[in-house]
């Protein structure tokens, strides 16, 4: 059984022994086509991550360009001598790096400036308070891999530190 015509202003219905018109196979067969691609994409962009697949990395990454998008940890010296574990996540668009820097207590703080150079060189800083100063750690390193070896400069209480800084990527 099928209908035939216009719905809207005179339908009628045929029996299964009434010949369809071929006309209305074809345009049949070209809306079941589209519906049926439709919903096949439409399914695929519903898929859930799968979570063993890596990040993707950013649409605007330059094509050969490293992308430090992801987590990285280090471990660094405190003024008595205590490791301090650190964690940065990043995350790459276009040139331009965004990202958070967390360290073992749990104070979080947003990098600013960040940018990942043609050559594979991050910078960035990171603003924090200490002792009722701002302090403000400049971060630069070479990505490599899952590496960023580079240093940490700063100023507190008007004396210039910097230190070697090695991150990780986490797995």
């Amino acid at each position: 059984m099928a209908i035939v015509g216009n719905p809207r202003t005179h339908a009628r219905v045929l029996s299964a022994n009434e010949e369809v018109p071929m006309r209305l196979l074809k345009v049949l067969a070209v809306v079941l086509a589209y519906a049926g691609g439709s919903v096949s994409a439409s399914a695929a962009d519903k898929k859930a991550p799968d979570k063993a697949e890596p990040e993707k990395p950013a649409a605007k990454k330059a094509a050969g360009k490293p992308d430090p998008t992801g987590s990285w940890t280090w471990t660094s010296q405190r003024p008595g001598g205590e490791p301090s574990e650190s964690k940065l996540v990043l995350k790459l668009d276009g040139d331009k790096l965004t990202g958070t820097v967390t360290r073992r207590e749990g104070e979080g703080a947003p990098i600013s400036d960040g940018k990942l150079d043609k050559d594979g060189t991050v910078t960035f800083k990171v603003e924090r308070e200490r002792n009722g100063q701002k302090v403000v750690a400049n971060f630069k390193g070479k990505l490599a891999g899952d590496t960023i070896t580079g240093a940490q400069t700063s100023n507190f209480g008007g004396q210039d530190r910097e230190r070697p800084w090695e991150a990780k990527r986490a797995k």
